[in-house]
C-alpha cells in the first residue's frame, strides 16, 4: 500500500521533503526538517532570495543564518527556482501566502500557481500537504482534482492532507517544534501519514478526522482573533475619549483567573502616531539600524506584501521580521521587542510638538501617550496634548562594558550581480592556479586551464560554474579589476576590524564617490595639516584591505585628497554597505550599528575626526552682578559634531548614547556636542591632534560642575521638556506608529 511505502521513507529518514514558499512559515519548517537529518529541497520564485539562502544568508527573524549554513554545509538542504525538482520529493509541502484581496476574500492564485507545478512533476509515491491559510474545502475541492489531472488516484498514487500553519513571527517561545500542528487528511490514510511525519519534528501532533476541519480549525483560530482585537479596539477607544488608559485596563482585566483572555487594541483606533521624519531603532537577521518611520514602512511593505492589510483606514503590516528597541515599564531596562504591527494613516488630529531643554524635538499627534518619569524614576504614560514643561522624558541610554567582539565579515559575490562577473578576474591569495590544474583541465578543457595557469587567474564566472569542486575559501581569494598598471584588487571576503570601521567613519565624515566612465571614484579629503589623518587613511588602506590609492595635495584649497579608482571598492562601499555617495546622502552600514564597542568606537573616531570640532575656553571671565565687577576662574571646553545628512544625524545620537554619552544639540542646525568632563575624558583620544586642545581644560579646570540637564532617575537617563507647541492640522497628514508587545513602548527620535 502506498501509506507503507511513504511511512517506511519517512521512519528511515529516506524521504526527500520539499517545501514551496520559504517565507516566515516555509523557512522555519523546512530547516527543522533539516536539523532532523531529512534531505530537503526548498522551492521559490524569486531568485535573489534562493541566492541569499544558498549562500548561508536567512531572511527571517526566527531562523539563524548558522542554522541555514549548518543545513547547507550538512548536504541537507538547498533551495531553487527548479520546480522540475519537485519530482524528486517524496513529500511536498505548500507554505505559500494568501493574501486577502480588496474585497476581503484570500488570494488562492498563490495556491493553484503550487498546484499546477505540483501536477506538471507529480509522480507515484508522494505525500502533499497545504499548511497555507485558505477556505474549509480547498484541499479537496482544489488540489485533489488538479493532481488526479496528473492521472494520479488518491490513497492508491498519492497522499493529501491539510495542516494549518501557526507561525508566531519573532516570538522566541514558541517555534515550529513546541507548536502544536493539527493535521487532518483527505482520507484516514492521509491523516495517519501526515501526523506520522509531522511526529519527527513537532512535539506533539493532533490528527483530526479531516482536511476540512484542519481547515476551519485555522479559520476559527484567525476569526478568534479578529473578534477579539476588533472588540478591544472598539473599547480603546472609549477609554481614549474618557482620557483613559486602555492598556492598564486590559492588565487589570487580566488578572481574573477565568472567563477573560487578554486581547490588546491593535492598529487603527487612533491616537498613537509620529510624523514620518521620526526615527525608529529595529533589528532583524541582518542587524540593528536607525530608520525613520516613513522609509521603514515603505521597506518593509516590499517585503511583506502577505502581511500587508487595510483595516480602519491605515495601512497594516502584521508580523514584520523585526524587533525594535523598547523599555520595560516595570524595571526600566531596555530591551529588544518583536514588533506586532507597522501602520500608516492619514489623520486631521493635532499635533505635538515637545522640545526638550537640551534641543531634542519631536512631533506626535495629540493622543500619542508619551513616557514620563516622576520623582523616583517610575515612568507614567500621559497623552501628549497634556505633557507640560519640566516634566522628564526618559532618553536611551547605555553603558553596557561590552569588550568581548568579532569581526564582521561580508562576502561580496553575495552581493555582486551576475552582469559585473564578465570583467572581474580571481587569484587565490598565498597560493597558485597551477595547484589546481587538475580540477581545471576536466572542468574547464586543457587549452583554457594552460591560459589560465599561465596568467595566474580564472575569470569570475568560470570560478563561480566550479567553485563547489574547488577546496578553497573565499576567504582565500582576491578579485581583479583593470590590467597593466591601472589594474585593482580587492578581497572577496571583507573582514570589518575595528581599523576598517574607523576608515569608514573617515568616508563618512570626508569622503565622496563618483562614477567615471562606468567605474568608481573614491576620494577622502583632509586639511593638509592633518597629516595624522591622512596617513592613517592611506595605511588602512593598503595594510587592512591591500587597495592601492594615490595622496595628492591641492595648493588653492590647502587640502590633501586621497584617490582610490577601484570599481569594487567603490561598490563595497555605495552597493554593498550602502553608505552614500555624498555629504547629505551619507549614512552608516546596518552591520555597524549592533557592532562591538570597539567597532563602533572606532567609527565614531573617524567621523569626529572628520567631521568634529573643538571648543575650550580657558581663563579668568570678568561680569557684573548688582552693581559691582567680579572676576571668576572660567575652563569650559565642547566637542561638537556636524553632518547635512539627516539619517546620519540620527544614527550618530543612537550610537553617541548606546555607548553612554549624552549629547545636546544647537536649536537651529544639525550640530551636537559633548560637553562634562567625564564625557570629554573618555573622548580626549578619539580625535587625534584635535583633541590636544583639551588638555589645556583639563588642566584648569578646578571642579567638576554638576550639569542640570541631565538626571539619573533609577536605571533611567532623563531629560526635562523645555516647550511644547500645539498646531491644528489643516489637511489630512500621514502619521506612522509601531505597536510592540508586551511593554507596547519603542524609542524614537
Amino acid at each position: 500500500m502506498i501509506k507503507d511505502e511513504i511511512k517506511i521513507l519517512i521512519a528511515e529518514k529516506r524521504a526527500r521533503i520539499g517545501v514551496i514558499g520559504l517565507g516566515y512559515v516555509g523557512l522555519p519548517l523546512i530547516v527543522e526538517f533539516a536539523l532532523k537529518d531529512f534531505s530537503t529541497i526548498g522551492f521559490e520564485v524569486d531568485e535573489k532570495k534562493t541566492d541569499d539562502i544558498n549562500a548561508g544568508k536567512s531572511h527571517i527573524v526566527d531562523v539563524s543564518s548558522e542554522n541555514v549554513r549548518k543545513c547547507l554545509d550538512g548536504g541537507k538542504f538547498h533551495a531553487t527556482t527548479d520546480f522540475s525538482e519537485l519530482n524528486k520529493c517524496d513529500v511536498i509541502i505548500i507554505c505559500v501566502p494568501t493574501p486577502l484581496r480588496k474585497t476581503k476574500d484570500p488570494d488562492m492564485s498563490y495556491i493553484l500557481a503550487a498546484g499546477e507545478e505540483i501536477k506538471k512533476y507529480a509522480r507515484r509515491g508522494q505525500l502533499i500537504i497545504l499548511e497555507s491559510t485558505t477556505y474549509p474545502g480547498t484541499t479537496d475541492e482544489v488540489l485533489q482534482p488538479m493532481i488526479e489531472e496528473a492521472g494520479l488516484k488518491l490513497d492508491e498514487d498519492f497522499l493529501l492532507a491539510f495542516s494549518p500553519e501557526r507561525v508566531d513571527p519573532g516570538n522566541p517561545q514558541f517555534q515550529t517544534h513546541n507548536i502544536t500542528k493539527v493535521v487532518g487528511g483527505v482520507g484516514k490514510d492521509s491523516t495517519e501519514i501526515a501526523a506520522f511525519l509531522y511526529s519527527h519534528i513537532v512535539d506533539n501532533v493532533h490528527a483530526v478526522s479531516s482536511a476540512r476541519v484542519a481547515e476551519a480549525c485555522k479559520l476559527w483560530e484567525n476569526t478568534f482573533r479578529a473578534i477579539n482585537i476588533g472588540m478591544a479596539n472598539e473599547m480603546a477607544k472609549v477609554c481614549n475619549a474618557l482620557g483613559i488608559d486602555a492598556w492598564e485596563v486590559v492588565r487589570a482585566a487580566a488578572t481574573k483567573p477565568f472567563g477573560f483572555m487578554a486581547f490588546y487594541p491593535g492598529p487603527g483606533i487612533g491616537g498613537h502616531c509620529l510624523l514620518g521624519k521620526e526615527t525608529a531603532v529595529v533589528r532583524n537577521e541582518k542587524g540593528e539600524r536607525v530608520e525613520n518611520l516613513a522609509d521603514l514602512f515603505e521597506k518593509e511593505s516590499a517585503k511583506n506584501r502577505v502581511r500587508k492589510f487595510e483595516v480602519y483606514g491605515s495601512d497594516v503590516i502584521y508580523k514584520p521580521d523585526l524587533q525594535t528597541l523598547s523599555i520595560d515599564m516595570k524595571t526600566n531596562e531596555r530591551t529588544w521587542k518583536p514588533v506586532e504591527y507597522l501602520f500608516r494613516r492619514q489623520t486631521d488630529a493635532s499635533t505635538v510638538t515637545i522640545t526638550t531643554s537640551d534641543n531634542r524635538r519631536i512631533t506626535v499627534t495629540d493622543l500619542h501617550p508619551m513616557l514620563v518619569a516622576d520623582a523616583s524614576g517610575n515612568l507614567q504614560q500621559v497623552f501628549a496634548k497634556d505633557v507640560q514643561a519640566g516634566m522628564r522624558l526618559p532618553i536611551h541610554v547605555s553603558s553596557d562594558a561590552e569588550t568581548n567582539f568579532a569581526n564582521p565579515k561580508i562576502d561580496l559575490l553575495s552581493y555582486l550581480p551576475k552582469e559585473k562577473y564578465k570583467k572581474i578576474r580571481v587569484r587565490i591569495q598565498n597560493d597558485i592556479w597551477k595547484t589546481h590544474r587538475e580540477i581545471l583541465k576536466e572542468t574547464l578543457g586543457a587549452e583554457n586551464t594552460w591560459e589560465f595557469i599561465r596568467q595566474n587567474y580564472l575569470p569570475l564566472e568560470k570560478f563561480i560554474a566550479i567553485e563547489n569542486k574547488l577546496n578553497i575559501s573565499r576567504e582565500n581569494l582576491r578579485l581583479f579589476t583593470g590590467r597593466g598598471t591601472s589594474a585593482t584588487s580587492f578581497p572577496v571576503v571583507v573582514e570589518i576590524t575595528p581599523n576598517v570601521a574607523r576608515l569608514i567613519g573617515y568616508y563618512l565624515a570626508e569622503g565622496c564617490a563618483s562614477l567615471e566612465k562606468e567605474n568608481w571614484r573614491i576620494r577622502v579629503t583632509f586639511n593638509r595639516d592633518e597629516e595624522e589623518f591622512t596617513n592613517d587613511v592611506v595605511s588602512i588602506l593598503e595594510n587592512e584591505l591591500a587597495v592601492k590609492c594615490s595622496v595628492s595635495n591641492n595648493s588653492p584649497d590647502y587640502v590633501t585628497q586621497i584617490r582610490v579608482a577601484s570599481t569594487l571598492f567603490g561598490f563595497f562601499l555605495t552597493e554593498v554597505l550602502q553608505c552614500g555617495k555624498g555629504s547629505t546622502e551619507m549614512a552608516i552600514p546596518d552591520v555597524l550599528i549592533g557592532a562591538s564597542t570597539a567597532h563602533r568606537q572606532e567609527l565614531l573616531k573617524g567621523l569626529l575626526r572628520g567631521d568634529g570640532d573643538v571648543y575650550v575656553k580657558v581663563g579668568k571671565q570678568t561680569y557684573a552682578k548688582n552693581g559691582k565687577t567680579y572676576t571668576s576662574h572660567n575652563a569650559t571646553a565642547e566637542i561638537g559634531y556636524f553632518t547635512s545628512s539627516p539619517k546620519l544625524m540620527q544614527q550618530v545620537i543612537f550610537l553617541l548614547q548606546d555607548l553612554g554619552f549624552t549629547p545636546t544639540f544647537k536649536r537651529t542646525k544639525p550640530h551636537l556636542q559633548m560637553k562634562g568632563r567625564e564625557q570629554l575624558l573618555r573622548m580626549k583620544d578619539w580625535l587625534g591632534a584635535k583633541g590636544t586642545k583639551l588638555q589645556n581644560y583639563f588642566e584648569n579646570s578646578r571642579k567638576i560642575v554638576l550639569g542640570r540637564t541631565f538626571k539619573k532617575l533609577g536605571d533611567l537617563i532623563t531629560v526635562p521638556v523645555k516647550s511644547i507647541e500645539i498646531a491644528l492640522t489643516k489637511n489630512p497628514i500621514e502619521v506612522f506608529s509601531i505597536e510592540v508587545e508586551d511593554n507596547h513602548t519603542f524609542a524614537t527620535s
